[in-house]
């Protein structure tokens, strides 16, 4: 794998408007293969919303009138971030903007995002009364439905079980699918919203057990991983499938901490013209499936003089 040549590719609009701006850095613009400076901080997480910080230098009027968001805008903004090498970029955070700002600060305009993935799950609430008798994956499927309308959803190994009373739901639909996790204990549920995609399943399920990339020091581990409370934490250089909810096979000089393990945390850096470009994991072993390994390429990527976008 070649892990060099840093691009990326950045998307934001308005919803239901034809209004996006797309800033690609392996395209070229009046001609010229240029890449911008684009900074960004992104924490992840199977337990809490994700939320993003990105910023961007020297947009373009236009672009920073699109980015412009009043406190009534809140919501009706969405973000796209896609970081990699050489144009093989991953999608590395799909969320709602929070807020946005541009400021001059003497020599360039910085345009800045704070963002959130899943905030609709908090927010839409879920009010039903359900028969005795109901399968509770059925019931599952029809709270997800509630939110369909900003992000997909994915059921993943949870089995059918019936319930023996009337059910009644009431509430914001993160809290009602917790409470529908609780009512199958023996399947150990998890709910989680992953850039724009919701996702019930088996805790030690990953979110694509097709798609296991192996993380080693030829494939952009840096360092060694560290032991903590439950797991391991490692650093890698960004690639695909680093992300929460997804599983990873370690390959480490020590072979103490080989094996298979799902993510659950993550905290991206990086910056387009800085030295970051990175990613820390907080993982757990797991020994509940077949590992089938990917593997991924891309081409040297280069940089020009700053333009505006």
């Amino acid at each position: 794998m070649e892990l060099w040549g840093r691009s990326a590719i950045l998307k934001f609009g308005r919803y239901g408007t034809s209004y996006e701006v797309t800033i690609d850095t392996d395209k070229e613009f009046e001609g010229r293969k240029v890449i911008p400076q684009i900074e960004f901080d992104i924490k992840k997480s199977t337990a809490d919303k994700n939320l993003a910080t990105i910023s961007i230098k020297n947009l373009a009027e236009r672009s920073r009138n699109v980015a412009t968001m009043t406190v009534a805008d809140k919501g009706k903004m969405y973000i796209e971030f896609y970081a990699g090498y050489g144009g093989v970029n991953y999608l590395m955070f799909a969320g709602d903007v929070d807020s946005s700002s541009t400021h001059w600060n003497g020599r360039e305009w910085s345009t800045d995002f704070s963002a959130i993935d899943g905030l609709v799950a908090s927010k839409v609430k879920y009010n039903k009364s359900h028969a005795p008798k109901t399968d509770i994956k059925s019931i599952i499927a029809d709270a997800l439905s509630n939110i369909k309308d900003k992000v997909k959803d994915i059921i993943v190994d949870v089995k059918s079980e019936v319930t023996q009373n009337g059910v009644t739901l009431t509430g914001a639909t993160s809290l009602v699918m917790e409470k529908l996790a609780a009512m199958l204990p023996n399947q150990n549920l998890q709910f989680t919203i992953q850039d724009g995609v919701a996702y019930v399943k088996p805790v030690t399920t990953p979110i694509d057990k097709n798609n296991i990339p192996k993380i080693s020091k030829h494939s952009g581990l840096i360092g060694s991983p560290k032991k903590i409370k439950e797991g391991i934490v490692f650093t890698s250089l960004i690639q695909f499938g680093l992300s929460p909810g997804r599983a990873i096979e370690l390959e480490s000089v020590s072979d103490e901490f080989n094996g298979v393990y799902i993510i659950q945390k993550t905290s991206a850096k990086g910056s387009t013209r800085g030295r970051d470009w990175y990613i820390e994991c907080e993982a757990k072993l797991t020994t509940d499936f077949v590992v089938v390994n990917t593997d991924g390429s891309s081409t040297r990527g280069s940089t020009t003089p700053r333009v505006t976008f």
